[in-house]
């Protein structure tokens, strides 16, 4: 717990009563002990710090059938040569292909802080993205979970970084397509859109969709429906819990760590909380209405 550094609303004694509440599973006490109140909270931190859904891509992913040994070839006859999968899907009536999509995330390199990782790594990986990409033949968007700009974010549309980092490493094939995204925790640290109170004012967001030359990240959280493909994409920005990983984090460390960082930490604690909140509403109302 030493090692677990202090929010700037709790040092101040600012703190607002629901800045620091657990989200507990229903039925759960109030008060719930070191251990337990980490398991609980782990069903909310397997979404990854960035906030990405991943457990509605795991369900995207159900509601289409992928290709190869994966899924169910677009022929109804089969011969000994066939893909035993596919066979088994096609015996059980599986539904015909939809189309695919890609999942990257802390994919961030900076030489400086890298030094003792190779920038070819990211670019191997880019690589084998476009070719799984032309592989599949049908992919939609790809999903960027965050941590896209190391160490620190970028500042505005025109930091040199869009072009270094993300535009010169991946192919303009794989940036057809949109990236929906959201922010991780070291996109925040020098990134206007912590200490903003308007979305617009975030380096990352943008709200084209058709602009291909950033991501797609129309809000902190939003939601993105594709009726051709049976799925919803849900994204959250739940870096209010980056502490999570620290099962025994003391109360008063309990906010967006990273907030220090910025020129307003208690501002930005605040907004993330509240940004989390939102993100938690919006994911109960997409519940609601889907079928």
């Amino acid at each position: 717990q030493s090692q677990a550094p202090w929010c700037g609303h709790r040092r101040a004694m600012e703190c607002h009563p629901e800045c620091n509440l657990l989200l507990q599973p229903q039925g759960t006490p109030q008060q719930l002990s070191g251990e337990r109140a980490a398991e609980g909270l782990g069903r909310l931190l397997f979404w990854r710090r960035a906030g990405l859904l991943a457990c509605l891509t795991f369900v995207a992913c159900a509601a289409l059938t992928t290709k190869g040994r994966f899924g169910l070839q677009q022929s109804s006859s089969i011969s000994a040569g066939d893909d035993p999968t596919a066979m088994v899907n096609l015996a059980l009536g599986a539904a015909p292909r939809k189309g695919s999509f890609l999942v990257l995330g802390d994919w961030g390199f900076d030489h400086q802080i890298h030094g003792n990782a190779a920038p070819a790594c990211q670019k191997k990986i880019a690589d084998m993205m476009l070719a799984t990409m032309r592989e599949l033949g049908d992919v939609k968007f790809v999903i960027n979970v965050g941590d896209s700009f190391y160490p620190d974010g970028v500042k505005n549309k025109t930091d040199w970084q869009w072009d270094a980092k993300w535009r010169r490493v991946y192919a303009p094939e794989l940036r057809a397509v949109p990236w929906y995204s959201v922010y991780g925790n070291h996109d925040y640290q020098h990134d206007p859109c912590a200490c903003a109170t308007d979305a617009l004012g975030c380096a990352q967001v943008h709200t084209n969709s058709s602009d291909r030359n950033f991501f797609y990240m129309p809000s902190y959280n939003f939601f993105v429906e594709h009726p051709e493909l049976d799925l919803e994409v849900v994204a959250m920005d739940l870096n209010d819990y980056m502490w999570g990983w620290f099962k025994q984090a003391p109360e008063y460390s309990k906010c967006g760590w990273d907030c220090s960082i910025s020129p307003c930490q208690k501002g930005c604690e605040y907004s993330l909380r509240a940004r989390a909140e939102e993100a938690e509403k919006l994911l109960n109302e997409r519940m609601a209405k889907s079928t």
